[in-house]
Order: structure tokens, then C-alpha cells, then sequence
């Protein structure tokens, strides 16, 4: 595999560009049998994927990455995000993002995903 930092910090680039400019383009990142955690619900498949991330109630988003780290894993990618977000008129949100991205021929795409927002419950 070609330098993870440098795959890493492409596919963080271009996935959140994709997001906050256009989330129903999202499906082209996935396959049928990938799987997204998000908020501790999860989602399998490109299409149940990219439905959800329509589906969020939000008209504009803008993600920040604050830091990025990566470890090859076998066949793949692991990433881990730390970031902030901003949705329409709401305050900051930090949030914390795991990609694994599977190699698939020359390519890779996102096997597995979970995402969070750093909220506490007191």
C-alpha cells in the first residue's frame, strides 16, 4: 500500500468535502456489505447508508478535521478522526470517526464506520 498518512489524509479530504457539499453522493464510498455505526445505530449497505446521511435533519454541514491517524491493517486502512462540525445555525460539535477502508482491486472503500459526537451526560 502506498504512504497510509498520505491515503488517510486524501480519503479524509474528499469524504468530508462529499459530505458537506453533497451527502447523497456519499454511496460511491461504499459497498453492499458495508457497515456503518452511527449514534450506536447501525447500517449495512451503500444504499441504507447514504439514505441515512439524507435523511439527517440538517440543510448545511461543515466538518473540520483536527487530527488524523492511521494504521495499515491487513488487507486495508484504519483511520481514526477527530474533528468538529458545525450544522446549520447549532454550536460546534466535537465528534470522533473510525473508517476502515478495504482494498478492493486497485481501490478502496469504506468497509466498516462509526461515528459519534463528543457529547457528556451529566
Amino acid at each position: 500500500m502506498a504512504n497510509a498518512a498520505e491515503i488517510a489524509k486524501f480519503f479524509s479530504d474528499t469524504y468530508y468535502d462529499t459530505f458537506d457539499s453533497n451527502r447523497a453522493a456519499l454511496g460511491s464510498f461504499y459497498q453492499p456489505n458495508s457497515v456503518l455505526t452511527y449514534e450506536g445505530e447501525q447500517f449495512v449497505g451503500a444504499d441504507n447508508i447514504a439514505a441515512k446521511f439524507v435523511s439527517l435533519s440538517f440543510q448545511t454541514i461543515k466538518h473540520v478535521v483536527t487530527s488524523l491517524d492511521n494504521q495499515i491493517m491487513g488487507d486495508g486502512l484504519l483511520i481514526c478522526v477527530l474533528g468538529q462540525l458545525k450544522a446549520d445555525q447549532d454550536k460546534v460539535f466535537a465528534f470522533n470517526e473510525t473508517f476502515y477502508l478495504k482494498q478492493m482491486g486497485e481501490s478502496l472503500f469504506v468497509m466498516n464506520q462509526i461515528f459519534r459526537l463528543n457529547l457528556h451526560h451529566q
